[in-house]
């Protein structure tokens, strides 16, 4: 079973965050996790949560 697929883009240090994950603290994690990076302006979301 997947808990988290989530794909990343980057343009020009903004960061798009797209996919699916089992809870809404993955997706926050993944976000806080992208926003520490040296260099990120900015985090978008299109992340979806998917009760398994």
């Amino acid at each position: 079973m997947v808990a988290s697929k989530i794909a990343v883009e980057t343009t020009n240090g903004v960061v798009i965050l797209s996919g699916f994950s089992k809870s809404e603290a993955i997706s926050q994690g993944a976000i806080a996790t992208v926003r520490s990076i040296e260099g990120v302006k900015t985090v978008k979301s299109a992340m979806a949560v998917v009760k398994f």
